[in-house]
């Protein structure tokens, strides 16, 4: 993944930086360094809203002057400043900061964003991933899931519906993860209904439902992951695996049907 931020330099221009996330690691590769540049808790709730962007649907991405964070679902991000040009694909990050003057973001027509808007307090710090080089999936054939539960069993259903709804969402917090390879995750529910995108590496999740299923998230890939009681599912990581958690309260979630 890319991570970058579009910010302002000494003299009032448009640049491009390597963008710190605040990323919470977890798993036995995670080394003392990895834990100290954790973020501190109330990061997590330094977050203002969520809004699913899609331009073939009519949506948009334009300068508004809200710091946010764009995470590339699908297609292709483009953005200039400065001279610096950068291309951006699904899993990668870009964080605007408030719009400085002399940049230019290029949204194809076949673009998902998932927007952050992030509150005042909040600053771009922790760690840079590193850019690696993963295979992705072909340009717009990002997973678009959502994980419900049914007679006491979770399920999979497919979720493009979410996309055709740009209207922001409040969130109550927003994690970013980094899981070491291997992890496993017994059976279980969440507490909370969390928007999950995959940013490097396979988080794998099983359901119980329609005879048990499986579905791994990679680089892109968006599950509405609404768990909350009943058997739950499972969790693994193929290779060190990050990921997006947007919290929304339930009464906000996004219509499927």
């Amino acid at each position: 993944m890319k991570a970058l931020r579009l910010c302002t330099d000494g003299v009032g221009n448009s640049k491009l930086e390597a963008l710190e996330l605040p990323f919470l690691v977890f798993g036995p590769t995670a080394t003392d360094a990895d834990r100290a540049r954790m973020p501190k808790p109330e990061v997590a709730v330094a977050y203002e809203s969520v809004r699913l962007v899609g331009r073939a649907a009519g949506g948009d991405e334009t300068g508004d002057g809200t710091r946010r964070l764009l995470v590339v679902v699908s297609g292709e991000v483009g953005v200039s400043a400065g001279g610096m040009r950068a291309s951006l694909g699904p899993g990668d990050v870009l964080f605007v900061d408030a719009d400085p003057a002399g940049h230019e973001l290029a949204i194809g027509d076949a673009a998902r964003i998932v927007r952050i808007d992030v509150a005042d307090s909040w600053v771009p710090e922790g760690v840079v991933p590193p850019p690696l080089d993963e295979p992705r999936r072909a340009d717009g054939e990002s997973l678009l899931k959502h994980m419900y539960v049914e007679d006491g069993q979770a399920r999979f259903r497919d979720a493009e519906a979410m996309f055709t709804d740009g209207a922001p969402r409040p969130v109550t917090r927003v994690m970013f993860m980094c899981l070491s390879p291997d992890q496993f995750g017994d059976w279980h529910t969440e507490e909370a209904t969390s928007l999950v995108v995959g940013l490097t590496g396979g988080f794998e999740l099983e359901v119980g439902g329609d005879g048990g299923k499986t579905e791994v998230l990679r680089a892109g890939d968006v599950c509405l992951v609404q768990d909350h009681h009943g058997q739950g599912h499972i969790s693994r990581t193929h290779g060190e695996t990050r990921f997006i958690a947007v919290a929304v309260p339930e009464e906000h979630v996004w219509q499927i049907l």
